[in-house]
C-alpha cells in the first residue's frame, strides 16, 4: 500500500546500524518502521526513516491455492 523512506541527511561515518519494529500488525494492515543511524567516531546520528503500510497476507487464501 505504501513504502515511504525519508532521508534526512548523508550516511557518512564507518559504520550504519538499523532498527525495526512493526507498529501495528492487524489481521489486514501491517504498519511498521524503521530508522537508520550512521555511527562516526562513536556518535550515532540519525540519517534515515522508512515507514510501511502493507496488506497482511490471508493464510487460508493461500493455502486453497496451488
Amino acid at each position: 500500500m505504501e513504502f515511504k523512506i525519508n532521508y534526512l541527511r548523508p550516511a557518512i561515518g564507518d559504520r550504519l546500524r538499523c532498527t525495526a519494529s512493526v507498529l501495528r500488525g492487524g489481521k489486514t494492515v501491517i504498519v511498521a518502521e524503521a530508522l537508520v543511524y550512521a555511527s562516526n567516531a562513536g556518535k550515532e546520528t540519525l540519517v534515515a526513516k522508512l515507514t510501511e503500510h502493507s496488506l497482511a497476507e490471508d493464510p487460508k487464501a493461500r493455502a486453497g491455492s496451488g
